[in-house]
């Protein structure tokens, strides 16, 4: 074996951390779908109603209707600058 892999010298500075990578300005289901409908030009007007998600999802339907406020807290602290922090920022990057 490697004796650098064995001592788990990589060989750079760089310190190993697990960060949390969510956008730093989380939106609800609702705001989504309505700047998902505005970069579309298309209207949002109907949603699936919660009773159809608790069938479809079960006990899973409540990460959709409840949602998870998760938020980048220890990235951010690190310094990392999100370059499209919002959802309509995000939506108009130029995937090609």
């Amino acid at each position: 074996m490697d004796n650098e892999r064995d001592s788990g010298d990589s060989g750079n500075d760089i310190n190993a951390k697990v960060f949390n990578f969510s956008a730093p300005n989380p939106v609800t289901n609702l705001e989504f779908t309505q700047a998902l409908g505005n970069w579309l030009h298309r209207p949002t007007i109907m949603s699936v109603p919660a009773s159809v998600l608790k069938v479809g999802f079960g006990e899973m339907s409540t990460l959709l209707l409840d949602g998870q406020k998760v938020l980048p807290k220890a990235l951010l602290d690190s310094g990392f600058e999100f370059h499209q922090p919002t959802i309509a920022q995000a939506l108009e990057v130029d995937t090609h």
